[in-house]
């Protein structure tokens, strides 16, 4: 079955049933996007411009459209669309039944290869020894690039819900052997029995019992919850050395400069050379980060930041710096 074809059996599965009744709220978070209807309320992780999303001119004017219509949305190019379409969505399917089962949707499964394509909180501890596939791979992790090579053959395949938003889960379904155990979870998971019938054999899924209090923390983004993740703490701790890092250089430079010229002018240049860069550059490189690989991009400014402060170094202890010298490494 091509992955074209399983793709139109998820969209038809999903938007199948959900009824024509008017849509509440529907807002887009940082990391989730909600979408409230008559007995629940839908989530979809929101995607980045990076993965193509793009606002709409109805944008702001979603909320009150009956749920079946913007379910269809999930039918759309722009992944943007397709996350309020999803989660309009689950605001059908996602709602508090009998028939539910509540537990461990992630139990680690008997033997095996287990395979996970997208990487969440926990995974070491819930599922032990996985493969983990990434379109971010870290440390660890294997491009998601390799799914062709890896899924075939595996006992369990977990998948995020997010390939919904991006659109491969057609593609990695496609991959499972026939006997392959696949879970697709996340809160953006979409309860609907007729996922069954795609070869997914178990929903580990989230209904929100607190509808307020799941906005109000979806729009607070992650606050202190996201420092018991290791990558974020890693990220926030070089933030942090890296401002305070910053700060140092800016106060010692001015010292140095006015120890050299004794002149107030140079230390108002010296000022002028920090800022002239963000002043002029700030439109490119709004630009370039939208469309380049955004790590790429902060590993390069960094390794420039580091060469440019090492120059400051050797050019004081050596004596060999001059006041020019000093100006054209602030430009940098």
């Amino acid at each position: 079955m091509t992955p074209t074809r399983t793709t139109d059996r998820i969209a038809q599965a999903l938007i199948t049933g959900v009824p024509s009744v008017p849509s509440g709220r529907v807002v887009v978070g940082f990391n989730w996007t909600a979408v409230e209807g008559p007995d629940a309320l839908g989530f979809a992780a929101t995607p980045s411009r990076a993965d193509g999303a793009r606002t709409t001119s109805d944008t702001g004017h979603y909320a009150g459209r009956p749920l079946s219509d913007l379910a269809r949305l999930f039918n759309t190019d722009n992944p943007y669309e397709r996350a309020i379409g999803l989660a309009a969505a689950n605001a059908h399917w996602n709602r508090d039944r009998s028939e539910l089962i509540e537990g461990n949707g992630l139990s680690a499964p008997s033997g095996g290869r287990i395979v996970v394509v997208g990487r969440f909180p926990g995974l070491e501890t819930k599922l032990p020894g996985a493969v983990v596939l990434e379109r971010n791979p870290g440390p660890g992790d294997l491009p998601a690039e390799r799914a062709a090579d890896i899924i075939p053959g595996c006992t369990d395949l977990v998948v995020t819900a997010t390939t919904l938003v991006n659109g491969s889960l057609g593609g990695l379904l496609d991959l499972a052997d026939s006997g392959c155990r696949v879970t697709l979870v996340g809160p953006g998971t979409p309860l609907c029995p007729a996922f069954h019938g795609l070869g997914i054999t178990r929903l580990a899924g989230f209904v929100a019992t607190d509808r307020e209090g799941c906005l109000r923390a979806m729009l607070a983004g992650a606050g202190a919850r996201a420092f018991r993740h290791r990558d974020f703490r890693y990220f926030w701790a070089t933030r942090v050395a890296g401002i305070l890092a910053t700060e140092m250089l800016v106060t010692t430079v001015g010292w140095q400069v006015y120890r050299l010229t004794a002149s107030e002018l140079n230390l108002g240049l010296v000022g002028f050379a920090q800022f002239a860069p963000f002043a002029l550059l700030f439109l490119v490189s709004g630009v370039a980060a939208d469309r380049l690989p955004r790590m790429r991009i902060i590993l390069g400014c960094v390794a420039l930041q580091t060469v440019c402060a090492a120059a400051l170094l050797w050019g004081t202890w050596t004596g060999s710096i001059g006041f020019g010298a000093i100006l054209a490494v602030l430009v940098l």
